[in-house]
This record gives structure tokens, sequence and C-alpha cells, in this order.
């Protein structure tokens, strides 16, 4: 006689395996490439040309502390030009940005004001931006304007990289160090440092196809933006990606600090996630002819295991959980007993699993089941946005974020 919840359970556990097996195998490298020597940049950055992108919109809270940070960077200026691109803001952002330059001349002598006639998402800002670049200057960078740079040497070092031909982009690592006590906070900071420590592991390994528009840079020869997708977010990550699959390595500098701000609810953290995870789930699938491409080296295992991880596991692991309550509603039916034999292991690790599942969803943080909670965290918002991409609603035509 066919043992019906054996062959659930059997089925349940190969999909909840395939769902982590890409994570735990991607985590097992990150061990291994972590202990490989840290990269240095190879000059001080000071005789390369350099234009810097600013795009904003309804930033007039924050565009002139913005702009004093950027006053404050120890970069030759005979070397720089700052783009600042408004995506047809409706407050006062560009009259401020305008009078303070006015005020400090000498801080951008070069400098370009950029007013869209309508938001189109930040993809099509950067894009425009990134056209309107002078000629002359070999690298372009961009920053956020709530990401602010503590450093005063800090476009020295992102400028420094790339005086190693080999290097086509350069991010800089989120420094998120917070006393909140928020448990939303929490979480999103425990994600962060998981996926800061992998995205400077698989620099050292070869390249990342992540990086944040909060400060990267990128050497003009290896971007194409004709080639940039203006439908969807995570431009960064199209471009970092671009970077390397046009002959650059892509890569994190986990010394180049900028501190941003943190959503001051858990919705508004679950309204950036997702937003996030709709672009690099579009950016990855775009990009699937590379994944695990031998001619890609390190970095085609690279892109396609992340590849699965965004864009499968997340249904693997719906899979799982509906075989589980599929079990479940047998077994109340009267074929077998949850809590006996083999069958008490696999239902104290599903209530584990729903435990920290719920916990997600409620806010609330569980001792000791941090990196379970991180790995769902994820899968939660991978699977809204899959889900958002399916109803054709895309999040590219970002809101303003809460800031705690």
């Amino acid at each position: 006689m066919v043992d019906a919840p054996f062959l659930l359970a059997t089925a349940e556990l190969s999909a909840a395996g395939l769902a982590a097996l890409p994570f735990i195998l991607h985590r097992s490298r990150i061990s291994k490439w972590l202990q490989k020597d840290a990269l240095q940049p190879s000059g001080d950055g000071e005789s390369i040309g350099l234009t810097l992108v600013l795009p904003v919109w309804n930033e007039e809270k924050l565009i002139i502390q913005k702009l004093d940070n950027l006053a404050s960077q120890d970069f030759p200026r005979e070397n720089l030009e700052l783009i600042i691109i408004d995506s047809a803001s409706n407050d006062s952002t560009m009259t401020l940005a305008e009078e303070w330059l006015k005020k400090n001349p000498k801080e951008f002598p070069s400098h370009q004001l950029i007013r869209m006639e309508q938001r189109l998402g930040k993809t099509e800002a950067v894009k425009r931006a990134f056209n309107a670049a002078a000629e002359d200057k070999p690298l372009i960078a961009m920053t956020d304007a709530d990401a602010m740079v503590p450093d005063t040497g800090a476009l020295k070092r992102l400028a420094s990289w790339f005086e190693d031909a080999t290097i086509g982009a350069v991010g800089g690592t989120p420094n998120r160090q917070t006393e909140s006590d928020k448990a939303h906070v929490k979480l999103e900071q425990g994600y962060r440092n998981l996926f800061t420590q992998q995205r400077i592991a698989e620099s050292q390994a070869d390249s990342t196809p992540f990086l944040e528009g909060s400060l990267v840079a990128f050497r003009k020869k290896f971007i194409d933006t004709s080639l940039i997708d203006c439908s969807s977010n995570a431009d960064d990550s199209q471009l970092a990606t671009m970077a390397r699959l046009n002959g650059g390595r892509s890569i994190q500098d986990p010394e180049l600090l900028f501190e941003e701000g943190t959503p001051s609810s858990n919705a508004g953290r679950r309204q950036r996630k997702v937003r996030r995870a709709q672009g690099l789930c579009r950016h990855l699938w775009r990009n699937r002819n590379s994944w695990f491409a031998k001619k890609h080296g390190q970095f085609g295992k690279i892109l396609g295991t992340q590849g699965i991880m965004h864009i499968f596991a997340p249904w693997l692991l719906l899979t799982a959980i509906m075989l589980g309550f599929s079990r479940w509603f047998m077994i109340s039916t009267g074929e077998g007993s949850l809590i006996e034999g083999w069958g008490l292991a696999l239902f104290l690790f599903e209530l584990l699993i729903l435990l920290s599942l719920f916990s997600i969803m409620l806010n609330i943080q569980l001792p000791g089941l941090g990196l379970m909670q991180t790995y769902l965290d994820g899968m939660f918002s991978l699977f809204l946005a899959h889900i958002l991409i399916l109803r054709g609603k895309s999040l590219h035509i970002w809101e303003q974020p809460e800031r705690e």
C-alpha cells in the first residue's frame, strides 16, 4: 500500500532542499573566497577625470546636506564634473540646488542641472545623465541624495581603483550601524550584513553582479547606455553586470563606506525590499544566457547561482510549504500521525519554519533564528516581487522612502 504521507513528506523535503541548496553551496564558496587576500586599489585617483551623477526627486529636506557632504570631498575640482538630474520634482529641490551652486561657485565649477519634464524612473534619469556626461571624463559615478559619505577621501579612493585597467565597476559598502531597538531595523541589518559579505566575497573571487547606486562608479568604455532597461530598476546592478560582461571586473570595496537611512516602519522596509527584489529578478532573467557560461569564468557561476536563488528558490520553498500543509490535512483525516516516528522531527522543523515566517510578517525578531529569518525574509520579498511581475505591475518609478 502506498504511504501517501511519506510520499508527501519526501516531496516536501526535496522541494525545500532544492530551495536551500544554492544558498548553502554559495555560503560555502563565500567562506573560501573570504579567506583570500583583501583587494586594495593600486593608485591615488587624483589624475582620473570623474563625472558624478546625483539623481533627485523631491529631496528638498536633504539636498543641501548632500551638496555640503559632496563639497567636503578632497578631489581635484579640475577633474570633477557634477550632474544633478531631477525627475520632475514638485518641491524646491532644484531651486535649493541652484542657489547652493551659486553661493559656492568654487566647489563644482563644472556642473550640469538637468530637469526632466516627467517622472520616468531613476533608471531613465541615470541613463540620460550618463549620456550627458563630459566626454573627457573616463569615469562616471553616481550617488543617492540620502547617502552621506563620512570620509573626505572617498571619491579619491573610488577613482583610485580604476588605475587598474581590469576594473570596470566599483561600489561602496553601506555602514548601517544603528542603536534602534526596532525589530524591522535589526532584521534589515542582519539581511544587509549577510548581503554585503556575499558581495565582498564574490568580488574577491571574480566579480559581483550586485552593486548599490548609493555610491558606485564605472569605467565608461564598458558601459553601453543603449542596453539599459529603463522599464526596470536595479540600474546599479544592470551597469555592474554590463561592465563585467564587457570585460572589466565589478567589485565592492569594503573600506569605501557610505551612510544611509533605514525606513522608519516595517511596511517601508518591505516596500523597498520588494522593489529592489523585482529589479534584481528582472535583471538576472535578462542575463540568463550568461548563467554558468564558461567564457565568463567564476562570474558565470556566480550569476547563475544568484539567478536560481532569486527566481526559482522562492517557488520551490512555496511548493514545500504547500506540500507540508497537504500532509497535515491528509493526516488530520485519519492517515498516520504528525507526532510519531520520523513525523515528529519533520513536524517540529515545519513549526520552526512557520514560526520564523510568521515572525517576519509580524515584525518580531526571534533569538537564535537570525540566519533562518534572514533567508525567509529574502524569500518572502522575492515571492512578493514575482507576484507583482506576473500581475504586470512595475515598481521602477520609486516613491519617497520613509527614513529612520
